[in-house]
């Protein structure tokens, strides 16, 4: 072998060294830092979208806590845990001022704790296949219906422990349609007043005294 080619095989040899010794020192560490960075650039993305889903839940929830808030706000002026006299009676005498009737009184009585309510039995009634009088004297008259029982709905939540009646009147007056509106208004106002016996009188000069008995409640939370 002449001694030229030997120097051309040494030169090659040299310059594939150099050239594979240039990927593993420069090029290699490039791309596997292009790929690392590539990994962390998925990563961060994936880092993101999950942050991004759980603001969206948690926003929603917020949305959710502050409505259900706002319920209980309204809930809290309708059955307060404290029964406070004076909040009541500013309440009545705004209402009445705002259908124009005058309020006698404003009476309240002693709290007592809430009762279920029994159950109760509908009224006896004929069998409509059996005729109410027969034509014959002879005839056998029907026997009634036995009565169903019927109980009231309740929440076991609410308890004697937790739930007080507070017996309520209030005593206005004003013309007929005056007082009607009044005692519309009054059980649809922001405080429950249950009226459940109402009695009204009619004075000389064409007015009408009423006299709504009922309840307001308390409930401890």
């Amino acid at each position: 072998m002449s001694t030229l080619r030997i120097w051309v095989m040494v030169a090659t040899a040299a310059i594939v060294a150099v050239l594979a010794g240039g990927f593993f020192l420069g090029v290699q560490p490039q791309l596997a830092a292009a790929a690392t960075a590539d990994e962390s650039a998925a990563s961060a993305e994936a880092q993101a979208q999950t942050m991004q889903l759980k603001l969206l839940t948690l926003s929603k929830r917020a949305a959710k806590l502050e409505s259900m808030q706002a319920e209980d706000a309204v809930l809290q002026k309708k059955v307060p845990s404290i029964l406070k006299d004076n909040t009541f009676n500013r309440r009545i005498n705004e209402v009445a001022a705002l259908n124009g009737v005058t309020v006698a009184s404003v009476q309240l009585g002693k709290a007592a704790a809430y009762t279920s309510p029994a159950g109760s039995a509908a009224p006896a009634t004929q069998d409509a296949a059996t005729p109410a009088a027969s034509a014959s004297p002879s005839a056998a008259p029907a026997a009634p219906v036995a009565a169903t029982p019927t109980t009231a709905k309740t929440d076991p939540l609410i308890t004697p422990a937790n739930f007080a009646v507070v017996p309520a009147s209030v005593t206005v007056t004003g013309t007929q349609d005056s007082v009607l509106r009044f005692s519309t208004a009054i059980q649809d106002d922001e405080r429950v007043f249950l009226i459940t016996n109402p009695t009204t009188s009619r004075n000389d000069d064409g007015t009408v005294t009423a006299v709504l008995s009922g309840a307001i409640y308390t409930l401890q939370r």
